[in-house]
């Protein structure tokens, strides 16, 4: 959609000097949906949010831990000849703790992710969660690097598959 606010711009001789410029020139465009449509064809309408939080803390010199928590949120109404509604939701949450040793760095944490999906389509599953285990190591030798991680995600949909890996170089 962005190629038509630029072909439209460039049509109506406006100048998108800064972001506030091209923010206008969407509200405008927006608020012109239905002549945009019958000059440009069908314009879907999007909306997507975006919402993080997170807490860095040190609680020793060894240890480092992570805590985020962060929502997503994606609404289309699609037009044309096959119109629909699509909105689906994302809220994730990772405790992660670093810590360093002698000989190299260990990473553990847990996570936490639910996923929800719905509008006009019927799906077969419309959500899912997932809790998922994490571990891993780097090691620094000399100028060789050893890594190690293991993963463990339960998820509602597809089981609780384990993956990993080990490297050298």
């Amino acid at each position: 959609a962005l190629n038509i606010a630029f072909k439209i711009a460039d049509e109506e001789g406006l100048a998108l000097l800064d972001l506030k410029d091209l923010r206008a020139l969407l509200k405008d465009l927006a608020d012109r949906g239905k002549e945009i449509t019958t000059d440009y064809g069908n314009v879907n309408d999007q909306t997507i949010g975006v919402y993080s939080a997170y807490s860095r803390n040190r609680l020793t010199p060894w240890w480092q831990s992570l805590v985020r928590v962060g929502v997503s949120k994606d609404d289309l109404s699609i037009q044309g000849s096959f119109p629909g509604e699509l909105e689906s939701e994302q809220t994730q949450t990772t405790w992660q703790n670093d810590f360093t040793t002698p000989v190299g760095t260990l990473i553990a944490g847990l996570e936490y992710l639910r996923q929800e999906v719905g509008g006009t389509t019927l799906f077969t599953v419309d959500e899912r969660d997932i809790y998922s285990a994490f571990a891993g190591y780097t090691g620094e030798f000399g100028r060789s690097t050893v890594s190690a991680s293991v993963r463990n995600d339960d998820n509602s949909q597809f089981g609780a598959p384990t993956t990993g890996s080990v490297a050298y170089g």
